[in-house]
């Protein structure tokens, strides 16, 4: 009679694992919920999560790989703010000012679709191309600036942008 309940109420188990979401711890304060990926792949400084019609990937900006030739060390949460807010960029060096304004175009990112929330004392700044069918997030923590990106569809961008949480 036991096996009867033990083996449907093992295989409910093993189903409802599978359908489970993860957490991508980002740092101490941060976290990421995601949905369970087809495949999770790990390469030298991204970590990439692959779904059957879209993708997102992870990492951590690095000042000095950031912007090829260029070493944005000490510059760089301030290049990046510039990319979606214009008001930053007169901090900015003229060549870094270019710079940003180039980068700023080759995202495809209207003005009026620029991502901008808080968590706490983390800002998150971002937009979505509709013509690259590409979104950008960035997450201004206090030790690490993380770069998301998110390919496929403005619906699942915007979702990525939600999950992102306090811990």
């Amino acid at each position: 009679m036991k096996r009867i309940f033990i083996v449907p109420l093992l295989a409910l188990c093993l189903f409802a694992t599978g359908c489970m979401a993860g957490n991508l711890v980002l740092s101490q304060d941060l976290a990421l919920d995601y949905p369970e990926p087809e495949l999770i792949s790990h390469t030298s400084t991204t970590l990439i999560f692959k779904y059957k019609d879209w993708a997102m990937s992870h990492e951590i900006v690095d000042a000095e790989a950031f912007y090829p030739g260029v070493d944005l060390s000490g510059n760089a949460e301030q290049f990046i703010r510039a990319l979606f807010i214009e008001d930053v960029r007169p901090s900015l060096s003229s060549e870094l000012r270019d710079m940003a304004v180039k980068q700023r175009e080759a995202f495809d990112i209207p003005h009026h679709t620029v991502y901008k929330d808080s968590l706490g004392s983390f800002d998150i700044l971002g937009g979505y191309s509709e013509t690259h069918g590409l979104g950008h997030i960035y997450i201004f923590d206090r030790v690490a600036i993380h770069h998301i990106v998110v390919k496929g569809k403005d619906a699942r961008y915007k979702e990525v942008a939600k999950s992102i949480r306090e811990r």
